[in-house]
């Protein structure tokens, strides 16, 4: 029975939790609109996932009516011939990159190939809503929170659950309080840090009518 508890309160602690709201132009219960959804994810690190199935990570994510728009960090590359010189400075991170037009510009992690230079850069790219099925964000605080009402309540009752099944004697109702404070203990204590890893899920789904535009 204490086997059968606890293993079965541990896959219920083991679940992220998700949540899905409607994104439109009329806020209706926990919905959004298209300000306050900009408003909750600015400057939040999300995962954009396309009508292909295709998954993008981007930051800085600014919807409207017709597209959705954010910073990617993205390598450039450029066929060698186009530049004149590459100055590295000492002590410094960035490395400038002189073209033959008399263009410089400053870049971070350059790669020099044979036939190419490359290097990594911060684009703002945008797409059509159309194209976009959901914005997902994990949000790691709210699994904290999560986890410690979860963790509350699972390893209380898994406490009760391993306690009560021990009454009988005195030697066995020690052992229980024991078994049972230690594991509700420790799955009070440690389902905060887990659902905080996991984090919880909120996916941002535009309204049916925005993609019949």
């Amino acid at each position: 029975m204490k086997t059968f508890t606890f293993s079965f309160f541990y896959i219920m602690l083991m679940v992220g939790c998700t949540s899905t709201y409607t994104v439109g132009s009329k806020v209706a219960g926990n919905d959004y609109d298209i300000v306050q959804l900009n408003m909750r994810l600015e400057k939040k690190k999300c995962t954009v996932v396309f009508s292909t199935g295709e998954e993008r990570k981007v930051m800085d994510i600014i919807s409207s009516k017709d597209s959705v728009t954010w910073i990617t960090y993205d390598r450039i590359n450029v066929a060698r011939s186009q530049i004149s010189s590459v100055q590295r400075f000492k002590g410094e991170s960035e490395t400038v990159v002189i073209f033959k037009s008399g263009q410089t510009k400053e870049v971070n992690e350059l790669i020099i190939k044979d036939d190419s230079v490359s290097w990594m850069e911060l684009i703002r790219f945008s797409v059509p809503l159309s194209r976009i099925t959901k914005i997902v964000y994990v949000n790691h605080t709210q699994g904290f929170l999560d986890g410690l009402s979860t963790g509350a309540i699972v390893g209380g009752v898994t406490f009760l659950g391993i306690f009560g099944s021990s009454q009988g004697n005195s030697e066995q109702e020690l052992i229980g309080l024991g078994t049972g404070l230690v594991i509700g203990g420790s799955i009070f204590l440690l389902s905060p840090i887990v659902y905080a890893i996991i984090g919880h899920t909120e996916e941002f789904r535009f309204q049916t009518s925005y993609h019949k535009k």
